[in-house]
């Protein structure tokens, strides 16, 4: 592994000695309280205190909105837990969501994405707003992202890349770019929008379509911008885009990419660790 200093996170707490169990798929902190969901269930820990189990389902993922942090489950539903407030929210979009399934959760800005079964779910504040347009119908959102220009950027596991901007679809497939239409992957980085692939590695939007990129490996599994660069994780490891090329962060293959408590960490089979420390 590569010593990495990346720009723009500060390390201001102490990461827990000890984490309350091995393949973590998402770490978050606030308000002085550490979060980690994995395959085994969903742990807290609260300042001072030992770890808390306070879910066995397995997590897929998690985000972070000031200070609420939404728990992904495998089974499509979506916790969120207030820490300042100290309170747990259950299935946050059942019963107020036509579709509440969620397969992707991605934070942009001010605002929570939610992609699920033929469209995504947008809340802002308490504000939910649903958007199932027919060309989604019957595809599954495998990533979704937003760019400077207001456009949603909606990927899905066998129909390519769609591209929502003022209500107008427009589709991008293997013509115009994509080596793989099962997108796994969408992150911004320096103005320029990336998107990775199953099988067949980094593409960027260019010139109205896609171009491949260099990529160090062509099994993507998810795309995070950390201090302006572009982090890429494969079922081979972990790699971050810098000026001279792809620096190794980790040789194993990735559960999640976090930059909880200012510190970038790496989720690996065997745990998480470290995977670079700000200047």
């Amino acid at each position: 592994m590569i010593p990495v200093v990346l720009v723009g996170l500060c390390l201001a707490v102490q990461p827990p000695a000890d984490w309350p169990f091995e393949r973590i798929h998402g770490v978050e902190y606030a308000h002085g309280t550490w979060v980690a969901g994995g395959l085994r269930g969903l742990g807290i820990k609260r300042p001072n205190q030992p770890w808390e189990i306070i879910s066995k389902n397995a997590v897929r993922q998690t985000a972070r909105l000031g200070h609420d942090i939404y728990v992904l489950y495998g089974n499509g539903a979506v916790d969120k837990l207030d820490v300042k407030a100290d309170r747990l929210y259950f299935d946050v979009l059942y019963e107020r969501a036509k579709r509440p399934w969620t397969s992707v959760v991605r934070v942009c800005a001010d605002q929570v994405l939610f992609g699920g079964h033929g469209g995504w779910t947008a809340k802002s504040g308490d504000r939910l707003r649903e958007f199932y347009p027919s060309e989604l119908a019957g595809e599954t959102v495998t990533a979704i992202d937003m760019t400077a220009d207001g456009a949603t950027w909606v990927g899905t596991q066998r129909q390519g890349l769609f591209r929502f901007k003022q209500g107008k679809p427009e589709k991008f497939g293997i013509a115009k770019g994509l080596p793989d239409t099962w997108v796994t992957g969408l992150s911004v980085a320096r103005g320029q929008l990336f998107a990775g692939t199953a099988s067949g590695g980094l593409v960027a939007f260019d010139g109205g379509q896609f171009r491949r990129v260099d990529s160090p490996s062509l099994r993507v599994r998810s795309l995070t911008t950390v201090g302006g660069r572009l982090v890429v994780g494969t079922l081979e490891g972990t790699w971050l885009r810098g000026e001279s090329g792809w620096q190794t962060l980790g040789d194993e293959e990735t559960t999640c990419v976090s930059t909880a408590g200012g510190q970038l960490w790496l989720g690996e089979p065997g745990g998480l660790r470290r995977g670079a420390r700000s200047e």
